[in-house]
């Protein structure tokens, strides 16, 4: 087996409250390059990108997830995704909130609706199977989904997930299924315990609050938040992202940079031992050593303190 040193990744440690917008302007492109040089945290493009995750019937995969195709926005194409019930292998860039939040993010017309098809945002429990670094591994699904739907009436269809049973249609704000060229506006708070959600169509609008929902059992649990997209079938709709919003605990569009570390040395102890040291940098927490099997990575994952 051919193996790889690809190098020591750097770690540090913060506690802060801010404030960040995203217009998705950097020309990133998450589907080749995954979440480095980005003030994202992690990405999920489909089936394998979570730990011990489920393909609910379907393996999900990306096709786009990008800042290039249209400048300015997050486009957004898959297939076969999900995100209910234990179902975890749609699309989702996020960011991991210690605390209390206030997030939101505009959909931009046209929304294509073929059937079933879902995007907005979501909220997940970061400790629901990994990432594996990050929180205790395993565990059922646990989120708050606020995604556009434009179908059987129904404008968005507000659900959650409890350890991997699914309530759909928990609020359902009623629409025409029609209405697909105007924008949405998502937004979603957390205050202690309770998840409120909000939409409006315009960004001069007041904001519509549609309900809220208590989940003590999400008490303390650090959340990944961001925007997510899943088609629950084989079609490709192409979705359209920009005006990402988000305060809460430990946010930041930027972190200064640990120096990297310095002087890495392998010694060979013995026929199946080898030893590897080295210096960590200056104003790290700590030092990751990664040795992979020889062929291409994308980073989907920053090891981050998300608490």
């Amino acid at each position: 087996m051919a193996l790889v040193f690809l190098g020591l990744l750097t770690v540090q440690t913060s506690v802060k409250a801010g404030s960040i917008t995203n217009n998705f302007n950097n020309s990133l492109d998450y589907l080749a390059n995954g979440v480095p040089g980005s003030m994202w945290d992690g990405v999920y493009l489909g089936f394998g990108d979570v730990p011990g995750g489920n393909d609910a019937g379907d393996v999900g995969y990306s096709l786009q997830a990008n800042e290039t195709a249209n400048a300015g926005f997050l486009t957004v194409q898959s297939s076969q995704t999900d995100w209910a019930g234990s179902g975890d292998d749609g699309f989702f860039l996020w960011k991991t909130v210690a605390g209390d939040f206030d997030v939101s993010v505009q959909n931009v017309e046209p929304f294509e609706s073929p059937a079933y098809h879902m995007g907005g945002l979501l909220v997940r429990a970061f400790t629901t199977n990994g990432p594996a670094w990050g929180a205790p591994f395993g565990g059922s699904e646990n989120s708050v989904y606020l995604p556009r739907f434009q179908e059987f009436g129904i404008d968005e269809d507000i659900r959650y997930t409890t350890n991997g049973i699914d309530m759909d249609g928990y609020i359902s704000v009623p629409g025409t299924d029609s209405d697909t060229n105007t924008s949405r506006y998502f937004r979603i708070t957390r205050v202690g315990d309770v998840f409120s959600f909000y939409t409006k169509t315009n960004q001069s609008d007041a904001w519509a609050l549609h309900g809220s929902l208590t989940r003590s059992d999400l008490a303390g649990v650090p959340m990944q938040v961001g925007i997510a997209d899943s088609t629950f079938g084989s079609s490709t709709p192409t979705t359209f992202y920009t005006d990402f919003e988000l305060t809460g605990t430990n946010v930041t569009a930027t972190v200064t940079r640990p120096t990297d570390p310095s002087g890495l040395v392998a010694t060979i102890l013995n026929p199946t031992q080898v030893k590897f040291s080295w210096t960590p940098g200056a104003g790290s927490a700590g030092s990751i050593l990664v040795i992979r099997k020889n062929n291409a990575l994308v980073m989907s994952d920053k090891p981050i303190d998300g608490y």
